[in-house]
């Protein structure tokens, strides 16, 4: 998310088992953001879904920092 717009991945997630152990995943999203001096200071939320969380989901926010 860029403030409370939800921001579409440009290719599938990816899946992969853990190296260390091979009975977890690891899944892989990248977004692009186009960085421009307007977005700055606003928040990034990346938000996890998954039935495994106490809360059935994960997310950390970052500020924008364009310099």
């Amino acid at each position: 998310y860029l403030r409370d717009s939800e921001l579409r991945t440009h290719r599938p997630q990816v899946n992969t088992t853990e190296i260390d152990n091979p009975r977890t995943w690891s899944a892989k999203s990248v977004c692009n953001i186009e960085a421009d001096k307007s977005k700055y200071g606003q928040i990034i939320r990346c938000e996890a879904i998954h039935p495994a969380y106490a809360t059935m989901s994960a997310n950390i926010e970052v500020r924008f920092d364009v310099r």
